[in-house]
């Protein structure tokens, strides 16, 4: 990190969070993008991770607030239902084992890590990528037209870009 000063990094690991991963995810201070499918296959693997987390709760404080869930195919038909689903499951993951304890009576001013199930901005509440059939059929993407990138990756890459742009701010006004 010292000599490279990575800005975004990109790490493959549907087989696992192996040893180089997770120490990059857990010591690079940078955002952790989680892309899932609503599966139970998916939810199982993020559960044992934020399991394991748990039992490190400075670890935890460390990472929470540099995780962001990202629903990777979200389908055009059923999309709401869809979203609503993956939306709980998210919560209720994050919720359970990376939320501070929600509290009813709790103090406005404590600074407590906890959102709501709606809050557009929590780590839980997925960035978009769509699923797009030309690229579901395995076209070439030198064949593909602007128009199903910015159908499938729109939203996701505009939240990239907001996330960069509010980075930056950060850091110039560190300056």
């Amino acid at each position: 990190e010292d000599i490279y000063e990575p800005t975004i990094v990109l790490m493959e690991s549907r087989s696992g969070l192996h040893d180089l991963a997770a120490a990059t995810v857990t010591d690079l201070n940078a955002q952790v993008l989680l892309f899932a499918v609503d599966s139970e296959s998916t939810w199982t693997g993020y559960e044992v991770l934020f399991r394991h987390w748990k039992q490190f709760p400075d670890l935890v404080r460390r990472i929470r607030d540099r995780l962001q869930i990202v629903s990777a195919l979200t389908p055009e038909i059923g999309r709401d239902d869809y979203l609503k689903g993956f939306r709980e499951r998210s919560w209720n993951m994050f919720r359970d084992h990376l939320y501070d304890e929600f509290l009813h009576n709790a103090d406005p001013a404590n600074d407590s890590f906890s959102f709501d199930l709606n809050d557009e901005d929590a780590p839980h509440f997925p960035w978009l990528i769509n699923w797009n059939r030309g690229f579901a059929a395995g076209a070439s993407l030198r064949n593909v037209q602007d128009t199903p990138v910015e159908s499938a990756y729109g939203s996701f890459l505009e939240q990239c870009g907001q996330y960069i742009e509010m980075l930056r701010s950060n850091i110039s006004s560190k300056s």
